[in-house]
């Protein structure tokens, strides 16, 4: 249990405080306990001693937790310009971007998933909705794809219904939308 395990890190914490697999269960501990900033301390101490990508998303969502969403956006953006590979961070930051009212860069980063991912249902998902206002001819398309991957996930199904409706097909949209109840 969590009482166990924190006894556990302060035990290390007494003889290996600078060991990077003790900042690290620091961190997740703090994290656990939403104390944001003292994770955020400790991950920027292990960032500087590790290079690894699980650390800075880490530290993006402890910063976004914390309430500074667009220093969360720049540890990821960071990530991204050394790894541009790395589709977990892009993941994350194309959410972070679509919470923080920056569409086009949310569809951008879903783009690069796609290209990255493209059997990946959740990620054709996200992009066909994020496509829904600017272009939902072309969501369409990557709504079918994911519906073929998942046929029955609802939230898939409404994803398509939505740009079946906003493309005109009422019809489609209706027997999609019912579908998905």
């Amino acid at each position: 249990n969590q009482h166990d395990f924190k006894k556990r890190v302060e035990r290390l914490n007494l003889k290996h405080s600078n060991n990077a697999d003790v900042m690290w269960m620091n961190a997740r501990l703090e994290t656990s306990q939403m104390n944001y900033d003292r994770a955020i301390d400790q991950l920027n101490k292990l960032k500087k001693e590790v290079t690894n990508s699980q650390v800075i998303l880490d530290l993006a969502i402890n910063i976004w937790r914390s309430g500074n969403k667009q220093a969360a956006i720049s540890e990821l953006e960071n990530l991204i310009r050394d790894n541009d590979r790395d589709s977990r961070a892009l993941m994350l930051l194309a959410q972070y971007y679509k919470q923080n009212n920056q569409q086009e860069k949310s569809r951008s980063a879903y783009r690069k998933l796609e290209v990255l991912l493209p059997n990946q249902p959740v990620v054709l998902n996200n992009l066909a909705w994020s496509l829904i206002d600017v272009s939902p001819q072309e969501g369409l398309q990557f709504a079918v794809r994911a519906s073929e991957l998942l046929p029955e996930n609802p939230m898939i199904l409404d994803t398509l219904g939505g740009l079946y409706l906003a493309s005109g097909d009422k019809e489609k949209a209706l027997q999609v939308f019912i579908q998905a109840a």
